[in-house]
């Protein structure tokens, strides 16, 4: 039976490079050992070779188990590391891509929230411009039947200046049998009738207050204006009155003093009474 060798090239692993191998000193001293001993006999030569391969074997096995478990636990130790640097880096990608994500999810929900706020904006601006669109409408609806309805009183302008016109006739005419007194100072319990009375005597055109219909004091148009309100006389014809008015403009000037008035002599002046158109 011939001996078994290892292998000539040398297996590089991480193990311990200390690790007891078997050098050729105990295979020569083994060797030395039998020429040392006496020759035995054929058989006794081979039973010696046998148990020596037999040792050499069992050697070889167990260094090569011990170098497999050696590589294999290296190997594991590497992978393992590999494995746990390769894991940890991967645990925190995932970190990082489940906190974008929730990012995401946060930005999602405030772009819903927004959108939702935009959709209810555009409803009401919707609803508005519905509106705006009926009341449009409307208003165009109404602006055709005032066009109709101007297109038929084209001729109320001149109508209603036809209508003043007799108006204003009509208040000259009620006016005919009136004289406007100006400039008389205002006193308590004045008596506006004897004071006509007494301004006939003194023009040379009695009147007795049969002839007098009435006789008021009415304020000025213009509230700032502080002099005595005019004194307005209705007679009872229109004759009388312009016998009267006719008889007072004969009278060249006529004052307070005339008609027995105190205080500082002021001219009076009698006038128609006249419509403001």
């Amino acid at each position: 039976m011939s001996l078994q060798r290892t292998p000539p090239t040398a297996i590089k692993c991480a193990s311990n490079p200390d690790l007891y191998t078997p050098s050729t000193s105990i295979i020569s001293e083994a060797n030395s050992n039998i020429r040392k001993r006496k020759q035995p006999s054929d058989l006794d030569s081979e039973r010696i070779e046998i148990i020596i391969n037999q040792k050499i074997e069992n050697n070889i096995k167990s260094w090569n188990e011990k170098i497999d478990t050696l590589i294999t636990s290296s190997i594991m130790n590497t992978v393992r590391s590999v494995l746990s640097s390769e894991l940890k880096n991967i645990s925190e990608t995932l970190t990082n891509i489940n906190d974008s994500i929730r990012g995401l999810r946060a930005d999602n929900i405030i772009m819903k929230k927004s959108m939702d706020e935009m959709n209810l904006r555009f409803s009401k601006m919707e609803e508005s411009i519905n509106f705006c669109d009926e009341r449009q409408k409307d208003l165009e609806k109404r602006l055709v039947s005032l066009e109709k309805r101007s297109a038929s009183c084209n001729n109320f302008s001149e109508q209603v200046l036809t209508l003043e016109q007799k108006i204003a006739s009509m208040e000259q005419q009620a006016r005919d049998c009136n004289i406007e007194i100006t400039n008389v100072p205002e006193r308590r319990g004045e008596s506006l009738v004897q004071l006509v009375v007494k301004l006939g005597t003194m023009v040379n055109q009695p009147v007795t207050t049969k002839d007098i219909v009435a006789a008021h004091r009415v304020p000025h148009a213009d509230a700032k204006d502080y002099r005595p309100k005019n004194i307005i006389v209705k007679f009872a014809t229109k004759i009388l009155r312009d016998n009267f008015l006719y008889s007072c403009r004969s009278k060249k000037s006529i004052t307070t003093e005339d008609l027995s008035i105190m205080g500082t002599q002021q001219k009076i002046f009698i006038n128609e009474h006249l419509t403001k158109k």
